[in-house]
């Protein structure tokens, strides 16, 4: 059967005697045509909670996206008997076809079953696309899946409400990817003990009954992302603690995670997104010196401090919305490529980042309660903008070295301000200059500095 055969295939993933206040996670598997998620088309799983109740998942709805993608595999198939194509398989009787079978050349969709075992693939060994289990409502165990060993891309375990473990796994050898979403029984994932490297990622996302990531224990590298969100009662990340190195790391959304400590972590070749986790109050990266694009950390509202001792390089640092954040610390951070930007942080007293000379774009302190820029001593050049809006500044000592900003400046809305002492060797700014509302500043103060600068733009002053 194929798989573009599902033009909209919604699946139940709860009883029909769910109590009418309760609301249904639904599974939607809809073809996925020739694009960016899939080059050459397939099918995309998507599951969210049936909030309005109809029955159907709306696309407000939807709350995690997989993709079974239709590709050239980089395994092939052996000895033994092969089944050539993608299989679906939505009853007891599509398994008929799979008995005996020790190679699917092609993508395997489990979806939307009633089944409580699957006994006919207990000979399986190799998928040389996708696994896809999904929306599978009695299925409590993969242990007819045991005997796979090599998957050649994605192994996808999502919505399937029943099903509380994935030790059945163990055997896994090889693949791209595992994506383990919206299994509400979910509270082990001991079967991945055998992962030390992963050429792509690894999602963990919507199991509401994990508690720990036990089982990811001997996971070193991952080659593309790796990716914790929206696990409610998810308290410890410990078993992450060999990682040393990953292409995008995101970790978000977990209520109850109050710690995060990354011990080996060296090198994020892309990004790091730390962000709306409430429960959030110590973030240890101690090992973490380099980061391609950089790093956000955002709106964790209990997080108070932020350390990241061995930080080299970065492209963007973004730092927002945790209220309690008191002091940020870069000790040896020299060069950000990108942005600098330290937004809505009402309780910030300290920023220091003594040896940082450049930033690529642009610097922003918007909405920071910053008193001082003394942990700046070093920067040189701004290659953006400059804003600076904040409760506490009064004036400008600490930049001492900035000579130069690409971008405008902007210094707005900073009821302390009254000098711009301390800017003694800025020459040039590239862009505009804005000088308003900051209450305490006399106009000639500011009417000084902007003689004392060549402003290639225009110059605002009220």
């Amino acid at each position: 059967m194929s798989l573009l055969r599902w033009c909209s295939l919604v699946l139940a993933l709860v009883s029909c005697t769910v109590h009418d206040e309760e609301a249904a996670t639904l599974v939607d598997v809809v073809p996925e045509p020739p694009g960016s998620n899939c080059a050459n088309g397939g099918v995309a799983i998507e599951s969210g909670v049936d909030t309005n109740r109809n029955g159907v998942l709306d696309p407000g709805e939807v709350t995690s996206t997989q993709y079974v993608c239709s590709a050239e595999s980089t395994i092939a198939c052996g000895s033994g008997s092969a089944l050539k194509g993608a299989v679906t398989v939505e009853s007891a009787g599509d398994l008929a076809q799979l008995a005996g079978v020790t190679c699917i050349d092609g993508n395997l969709v489990i979806a939307g079953t009633d089944l409580t075992s699957m006994p006919e693939l207990n000979t399986l060994q190799t998928v040389t696309g996708s696994v896809a289990v999904a929306g599978n409502s009695s299925l409590a165990s993969l242990d007819d899946l045991s005997a796979l060993e090599n998957v050649g891309a994605a192994y996808v375990i999502q919505g399937n409400p029943a099903l509380t473990d994935v030790s059945e796994i163990v055997g896994l050898k090889r693949v791209e990817t595992i994506e383990i979403v919206d299994n509400d029984s979910l509270a082990s994932l001991a079967g991945l003990a055998p992962l030390v490297q992963l050429k792509s990622g690894l999602v963990i996302s919507g199991n509401p009954a994990l508690t720990s990531l036990a089982g990811l224990d001997n996971v070193e590298t991952a080659s593309a992302a790796v990716t914790i969100n929206s696990n409610q009662n998810l308290t410890s990340i410990a078993a992450l603690s060999n990682l040393q190195s990953v292409g995008s790391l995101d970790i978000s959304n977990n209520n109850r995670l109050g710690t995060i400590v990354l011990p080996t972590l060296e090198t994020i070749d892309v990004r790091a997104t730390i962000e709306q986790n409430a429960a959030l109050a110590t973030l240890d990266l101690p090992a973490l010196s380099s980061m391609g694009d950089g790093i956000t950390v955002s709106s964790n509202p209990v997080l108070a401090e932020l350390d990241l001792p061995q930080l080299l390089l970065t492209g963007t640092l973004s730092i927002s919305g945790s209220t309690l954040l008191q002091n940020i610390t870069a000790p040896q951070l020299a060069v950000a490529s990108e942005d600098l930007t330290i937004t809505t942080m009402p309780a910030l007293q300290t920023v220091s980042f003594p040896s940082l000379a450049a930033v690529g774009g642009a610097v922003v302190f918007d909405g920071a309660a910053l008193s001082s820029f003394s942990g700046f001593s070093k920067l040189g050049t701004i290659g953006g903008q400059f804003w600076v809006q904040s409760a506490n500044i009064t004036d400008f000592t600490g930049l001492a070295a900035l000579q130069s900003v690409a971008g405008n400046v902007v210094v707005t809305q900073n009821p302390n301000l009254d000098s711009f002492a301390g800017l003694t060797s800025i020459s040039n700014i590239d862009g505009n200059l804005t000088i308003t509302s900051n209450p305490a500043l006399q106009p000639s103060v500011a009417q000084a500095f902007a003689q004392s600068v060549s402003v290639a733009g225009t110059t605002t002053i009220n």
